[in-house]
């Protein structure tokens, strides 16, 4: 057991790399200021990631067990992938509840964290805002508790948006139609019926019954409730790329949190992008799972770009089975199954333009280096982004997420890599995230709160 010579700052979060990467990049840069006293809960498999931390100080892992697959859809199996991604964006999230209510797994983690809880007795706890039992532990035992939003963060405030607000998870531009507007409406009145979904009500009373049985201080999981109890709200964007509604004072606008210190000064991959002209940076995530006419679509692509850019794409070992095996790849394309750090890769000055699947932690560290985007949303809430990122004028959506049209994807990366107003778009962005503080202010502000609480 560890010596801890102040009470301990506890970060925690489940596995998937939305919902975890803020927060390493948050403890990480308190690591390198030398605070003491920091502690991290997660599964297992961050425990490597977690303990690299260390700087001036050290980073505890606490262990929460093995992943939980029904917490990350990154460990789905595929007939439940396709039951959140279909072309219906309501169904889509009534599946993702429907998984994610896993009444046993939930209960388990609450009991092991709670446990070390005890065992730590932090000061201030800084817990992902899904990660539903770090804030069921923090709300029942009192524990002061910063909440994190990697998404959004509009859809976590959503009893106080207005009614022509683009209801979360709607994919809506904040410049709708009639039509649309009338959709809007509909789709958030549909909200209220969720507990009603096949199989959702006797999930639901069963979680309740637990809740209730292990005194849960918040036995409903209300949302309100939880803000209300939040020393702080941590949003990891700006207002303007977010649609802005009326918000209190305890949300916190940081802009992207990118590490402040280089990982891979010396990585061979590096060296390939300072020897290249211009460069096209792909990747999709880790949730995203790409269809074979997908992944055909996108070498085309790069086909077409030889002789003008080079392309970067990160595609998953597990995915790179679908490449085309009836010819060679085009000369211009570099393929790596992983990349030790994006911010780094979208930092550089070669790379031009992003073509993403417009996940929360892409989109903001694409603009914090003020490079444009092409965004063809796969997942709930990239549908959202993708209309902010066309509204705030700093690159094109792709349409056609099917097959990834190689005609459509090919003329909005073309578009965006030629036309000015793209990168004036993104480097205004750049400006505002910057000015917004990022990780050193979300740092300053957890150092301020524990400090506050005696925690320091």
């Amino acid at each position: 057991m560890s010596n801890h010579p102040v009470e301990p700052i506890l970060f925690v979060s489940i596995s998937a790399r939305g919902h975890l990467n803020p927060l390493l990049t948050i403890a990480g840069e308190l690591a390198a200021r030398g605070r003491h006293g920091l502690c991290f809960a997660a599964d297992d498999d961050a425990r490597s990631e977690i303990e690299a931390l260390t700087g001036e100080s050290e980073v505890e892992f606490v262990s929460l067990g093995p992943q939980a697959r029904t917490l990350n859809p990154t460990l789905w199996d595929d007939e439940a992938y396709k039951a959140a991604t279909t072309q219906s964006k309501w169904k889509n999230w009534v599946a993702l509840m429907r998984e994610a209510l896993d009444v046993n797994t939930l209960t388990e983690k609450y009991l092991v964290l709670d446990a070390e809880v005890e065992r730590l007795k932090p000061a201030l706890m800084v817990v992902d805002s899904e990660t539903v039992y770090a804030v069921d532990v923090a709300m029942t035992r009192g524990i002061p508790f910063v909440l994190s939003v990697p998404y959004p963060v509009s859809g976590f405030f959503l009893p106080l948006l207005p009614k022509d607000y683009p209801t979360p998870l709607s994919g809506l531009s904040q410049r709708m139609t009639r039509a649309q507007r009338l959709t809007n409406r509909l789709l958030r009145l549909r909200f209220l019926t969720l507990p009603l979904q096949k199989g959702m009500p006797k999930k639901l009373m069963a979680y309740m019954k637990v809740r209730k049985q292990l005194g849960i201080a918040n036995p409903t999981g209300s949302v309100a409730a939880k803000i209300d109890e939040a020393t702080a709200v941590f949003a990891y964007s700006v207002f303007g790329v977010e649609y802005p509604f009326p918000a209190p004072e305890k949300l916190q606008m940081l802009g992207a949190v990118v590490p402040s210190t280089p990982r891979f000064e010396t990585h061979s991959l590096t060296r390939w992008l300072d020897e290249q002209e211009s460069v096209v940076h792909m990747g999709f995530g880790t949730i995203s799972r790409l269809s074979v006419q997908q992944v055909a679509s996108l070498v085309e692509v790069a086909r077409r770009l030889n002789g003008r850019q080079s392309v970067l794409w990160k595609l998953p070992k597990a995915q790179q089975d679908l490449l085309p095996s009836d010819g060679e790849m085009p000369p211009n394309l570099r393929i790596e199954a992983w990349i030790p750090s994006q911010p780094e890769v979208l930092a550089h000055p070669r790379v031009r333009a992003f073509v993403t699947h417009g996940g929360g932690n892409s989109v903001g560290e694409c603009l914090f280096f003020g490079k444009p985007l092409v965004v063809a949303p796969l997942w709930l809430d990239c549908h959202d982004l993708a209309a902010r990122v066309a509204d705030c004028g700093a690159g094109l959506v792709v349409t056609d997420t099917r097959t990834f049209d190689a005609d459509e994807v090919t003329a909005q990366l073309t578009r965006v890599l030629n036309e000015d107003s793209f990168h004036e778009r993104a480097r205004h962005w750049a400006a505002r995230q910057r000015a917004a503080g990022g990780v050193g202010r979300a740092a300053d502000l957890i150092v301020g709160y524990a400090d506050r609480l005696g925690a320091g």
